[in-house]
């Protein structure tokens, strides 16, 4: 680790105090790198991955409940005028499944990922 860090300071990576120019040097070495915006990515795949954990804890706690079951459709609205007040079921409808009733992880993550891209891009524009 050390000779890693070496070598860092040797090309001038590694600043001594901490300047917009030194940011500007860091910023190019990680795209060098590849490896700039892993943190914002990393960031957002555990935010996706919260968001299904809730849909499916929500998705678990409808169907255990008894007696005939109400309420979300099987396609969510496209206008709710609060989206984050809204349950992970209200926003996204059912829980997607498999032909044999299982729960279809891969298919739920793109309705999420979509879903939060949508928002991200309506925040952008406001």
């Amino acid at each position: 680790m050390s000779r890693i860090v070496g070598k860092l300071y040797e090309k001038g990576l590694l600043p001594e105090l901490s300047t917009s120019r030194n940011s500007q040097q860091m910023d190019r070495a990680a795209a060098s790198l590849g490896v700039r915006g892993v943190a914002v990515q990393r960031a957002h795949r555990h935010l996706v991955d919260r968001e299904l954990h809730r849909w499916w804890l929500e998705e678990l706690e409808w169907r255990s409940r008894r007696g005939k079951k109400h309420g979300v459709p099987r396609t969510p609205p496209s206008n709710l005028a609060l989206p984050m007040d809204a349950s992970a079921r209200m926003r996204y409808g059912r829980f997607p499944t498999k032909a044999n009733g299982r729960a279809d992880y891969r298919s739920a993550r793109l309705i999420v990922t979509e879903a939060l891209a949508v928002t991200s891009s309506n925040r952008k524009a406001a």
